[in-house]
């Protein structure tokens, strides 16, 4: 599902339309901003989008996954990055290995 734009719903509005909402939501990707009083209050997002703000909150929690981004961030800026030609190429060599490997033993 492709996600789409978000949009400010006030609370009398979204009372009334929740169940038009939620199908939005669902099928649309749409985001609701709901607001008391021009004020903005609560969020409603897909249970998909949800489920992906929970991943994302745990992996910055993971000093691990930290620690790798910097790693890659450190490469990148050194120019020490590859091409897909290049990934691709060492991809082939790792299945040609295991076959040989496999073919030997």
């Amino acid at each position: 599902m492709t996600r789409s734009a978000t949009r400010l719903i006030p609370a009398t509005q979204a009372k009334t339309r929740f169940g038009e909402m939620i199908r939005e939501v669902a099928t649309k990707g749409t985001r609701f901003i709901v607001q008391k009083r021009g004020v903005p209050q609560a969020v409603v997002i897909s249970l998909d989008e949800y489920e992906d703000v929970l991943e994302t909150e745990a992996e910055l929690r993971d000093p691990e996954y930290l620690a790798s981004i910097g790693e890659s961030r450190r490469q990148y800026e050194l120019g020490d990055v590859g091409s897909m030609l290049d990934i691709y190429a060492s991809l082939e060599r790792a299945r040609q290995q295991a076959q040989q490997d496999q073919d030997a033993g």
